[in-house]
């Protein structure tokens, strides 16, 4: 058993980290496409998705997707909070916050909006546990959408068998990975 989840988190992150680092572009980029193919198989009406850095699914593709599906990307908008905006296109896109893509403008979409939210995580358990970067934006955003089904997305090597939990973790309802 987890003795302190916060030392267990930082070790496991540092250790899917270096697990990543094994991944090759090519490998990065195939998994990337059967992602996005499970995501449009969910026919999502309004979907919030997350722009990658680059050990995480590309999932930007979408936005040039036939799907009829309203997509949403983050921008930071202060000190641990983060917003959603419609993106049609990746040209809507800039260099924000951590060297992320962020949308360049617009007015936010409400929580009550959105259907579906597809986000980003270091490691994730096939029964929803999952780990973030640290900086808790995810799990934030996420209790203020109850409504929302959300999903993580990943490699396969960042699924592992358990993950520490504290009281504000978030979980999803599954995890797409390939």
């Amino acid at each position: 058993m987890w003795t302190d989840a916060r030392d267990n988190k930082a070790i496991i992150r540092r250790m899917i980290r270096y697990r990543l680092q094994s991944l090759s572009s090519s490998e990065k980029k195939t998994a990337s496409e059967d992602i996005c193919s499970q995501i449009l198989s969910l026919q999502p009406k309004v979907c919030a998705i997350f722009a990658n850095t680059a050990n995480e699914p590309s999932l930007l593709p979408l936005l040039d997707s036939l799907s009829s599906t309203i997509w949403l990307l983050p921008k930071v908008t202060g000190k641990g909070t983060m917003e959603f905006f419609r993106v049609s296109s990746p040209n809507e896109l800039t260099l924000g916050t951590f060297d992320i893509m962020e949308p360049l403008a617009g007015l936010p979409i409400t929580p009550p909006e959105i259907d579906t939210i597809i986000c980003p995580g270091l490691a994730f358990t096939e029964k929803g546990d999952r780990l973030g970067q640290g900086g808790g934006f995810y799990d934030r955003f996420l209790k203020r959408c109850p409504q929302a089904i959300v999903y993580g997305a990943c490699f396969e090597i960042q699924v592992l068998p358990r993950l520490p939990r504290e009281s504000h973790d978030h979980q999803v309802s599954k995890v797409i990975h390939a």
